[in-house]
């Protein structure tokens, strides 16, 4: 989506110029004159433009992959609850407790470390069931499934019946700032929203 408002900004951009070279009547030897009325280099700048653009982007993006070594997972399924224990003790598991009521997570942001175990509770103190989705976060955690296989860049989502409290245990892999909200049908309209910020 990035990419495509890039474009059409590029173009209009370029339009714009080439409209106000038109009006104000630029000398015919002016730089922006000779790369409109030739399309051999107004291609070259175009490629050029892009070219620099994703090879920075993709820079970026290396830069903000970050590895985690040396951490082997085991898993236990108990009590309808993921458990997820780092067989490195080392790293000690950061415990983060979100109430939701009617329309209303508390607290509403809170910060995660990439790589450090997280237990995520969900106490409902509502009178409607409620969860979590966090958008465009990965982490790793244990797969809802007969196998009991934790994998990698897994959506993080936990789901809580009214008076219910549940949990998940995960470890973040992608730093940034990422939107988590109720997907019951409603309640992310009528403010259950917040944030994380993963460093």
């Amino acid at each position: 989506m990035i990419h495509i408002m890039l474009v059409i900004f590029v173009g209009m951009i370029g339009i714009v110029l080439y409209m106000l070279q038109q009006e104000t009547g630029f000398n015919r030897l002016s730089f922006i004159n000779r790369i409109f009325h030739n399309p051999l280099l107004l291609s070259i700048v175009f490629l050029l433009f892009f070219y620099t653009y994703n090879h920075l982007n993709n820079k970026l993006d290396q830069d903000h992959n970050v590895p985690i070594k040396n951490f082997h997972m085991s898993h236990s399924m108990t009590n309808n609850k993921l458990s997820v224990s780092p067989l490195n003790s080392s790293i000690k598991t950061k415990k983060v407790v979100i109430e939701a009521t009617e329309f209303a997570y508390f607290p509403k942001d809170f910060k995660l470390t990439v790589g450090q175990p997280v237990t995520l509770i969900l106490k409902n103190s509502g009178e409607v069931e409620h969860d979590i989705e966090f958008e465009n976060m990965k982490a790793s955690l244990l797969q809802q499934s007969h196998h009991g296989n934790h994998s990698k860049n897994q959506t993080v989502h936990i789901h809580s019946l009214p008076g219910k409290t549940t949990e998940v245990k995960f470890i973040p892999i992608k730093r940034g700032v990422f939107r988590f909200y109720c997907t019951v049908p409603g309640h992310k309209e009528s403010g259950m929203v917040g944030f994380v910020k993963v460093s």
